[in-house]
């Protein structure tokens, strides 16, 4: 994604390529400092490098094929509902919910893409309540409207 320009990099990724490319102590200094500029993006690390890695798979796959007992995939997911699961994790630190749940809502936009979706869902799953009662009502009237409707 660094090198074709198409999405951010972490520190311990951008500080790897400088390595590979036998960039001087100053030379990372400078390009680091140079980042002002935009053409450097840094990301907040929220994500694990596993799920960043499944996040670029995804992005090239032209079938995807998922299945769920528990929760709704996370490319079906609605803001509430992701939202809900973060802070009820005791994986996701408080202060790095907001930056999840954003990166979850971003890896929905590959639905959109030309590419094959399967998803099978338990069904208990579709009606848990998780982030209660108006959560799961906005959550099954935004899949009707998208055409994802359990069936």
């Amino acid at each position: 994604m660094l090198v074709n320009g198409k999405g951010g990099v972490s520190l311990e990724e951008f500080t790897y390529l400088l390595g590979v490319c036998q960039a001087t102590p100053d030379d990372f200094k400078h390009l680091l400092e140079s980042r002002e500029k935009c053409w450097l993006q840094l990301l907040e690390l929220v994500l694990t490098p596993h799920v960043r890695t499944l996040n670029q798979h995804e992005r090239i796959a032209k079938e995807i094929v998922h299945w769920s007992s528990l929760y709704l995939p996370g490319m079906l997911q609605i803001e509430l509902y992701a939202r809900a699961l973060a802070e009820g994790s005791p994986f996701i630190e408080a202060e790095g919910v907001s930056a999840w749940v954003a990166e979850r809502m971003e890896r929905r936009s590959i639905v959109a893409a030309h590419r094959k979706f399967a998803f099978y869902v338990y069904e208990p799953a579709l009606y848990a309540p998780v982030g209660g009662a108006d959560v799961l009502t906005q959550r099954l009237q935004g899949q009707h409207e998208h055409g994802a409707v359990p069936r």
